[in-house]
């Protein structure tokens, strides 16, 4: 048996504040752009306060002037109080910068998150911006074909099939690299000399105007993740080496999410290719 316990005297036992939540380890600035919100995490440095916030800033000053001379504007940065938005459908590239303290302050790590879009309009920083930033890798995706598939012939895909790669049988045949979440129509238009490779026009491809919303999608993935440059459409002529494996994908639409439909290879038909469909 457990001996007893005296609970008479409970309500003496000192009771412990509650303590106050900490501040958030980074501090977040946002600013809008035509092209979209691009965002400045300052790591290990907590802004409790708006006015903590607005010297931390200041420090960025070496930094937010060499952006504004990128994109030819001046931008607005505001304190981001509350939490960062996580969701998985923002398309953002991200680069590390480490600004130099001045006098006494410690060197103070940053992190830039920019629409791909804003990249695309702009071209590649140049001057010191363009050794300051290190930009991250990213995985991606390269798709090969928009086959007009109504809903009908949806229904009947099976094992064994085929889908039929109208853009291949064209000479260059054109695709597109995008980031993960990105739209049908975003991205920069590639080139595709065969089948298990993807390049970069020596010159600037026309994207033509968006049409209307593509109803699916066959897409291949890059072997491993691609430089920022690369998927920014900076990196003229560079060459993407393509895993075998081919997906259909569902589009997204206004109230729905991109659906994956069956997984194959590619193979010659005809004059260009088409995808095997091994899995439903």
């Amino acid at each position: 048996m457990h001996a007893d316990i005296d609970v008479t005297h409970a309500d003496t036992l000192p009771v412990q504040p509650l303590k106050a939540a900490p501040a958030p380890a980074t501090t977040r600035f946002a600013a809008v752009t035509r092209w979209g919100t691009m965002s400045l995490h300052v790591d290990g440095a907590p802004a409790p306060h708006a006015a903590a916030a607005a010297l931390l800033l200041d420090r960025c000053d070496p930094l937010l002037d060499a952006l504004d001379a990128w994109l030819h504007a001046a931008l607005d940065w505001q304190w981001a109080a509350g939490p960062a938005d996580d969701a998985p459908a923002r398309a953002l590239a991200t680069a590390q910068c480490t600004i130099d303290g001045e006098g006494t302050a410690n060197p103070l790590t940053t992190r830039l998150e920019l629409p791909w879009a804003l990249l695309r309009a702009l071209g590649a920083p140049v001057g010191p911006l363009s050794t300051r930033l290190q930009w991250s890798a990213v995985p991606a995706v390269v798709v090969v074909s928009q086959p007009p598939i109504d809903e009908t012939q949806l229904r009947l895909l099976e094992r064994g099939g085929a889908v039929v790669l109208p853009e291949s049988m064209r000479a260059p045949w054109h695709g597109r690299l995008r980031a993960p979440h990105e739209g049908a129509h975003d991205g920069v238009v590639i080139e595709l000399p065969a089948a298990d490779r993807a390049r970069l026009p020596e010159a600037a491809a026309e994207a033509g105007e968006p049409g209307e919303r593509p109803v699916c999608e066959v897409r291949l993935s890059p072997l491993g993740p691609l430089p920022a440059a690369v998927l920014a459409g900076w990196s003229a002529g560079a060459t993407i080496e393509l895993a075998p494996r081919a997906s259909l994908w569902r589009c997204a639409g206004p109230s729905e999410a991109e659906r994956y439909l069956a997984g194959g290879r590619l193979l010659p038909w005809g004059d260009g290719w088409a995808m095997l469909i091994e899995s439903i």
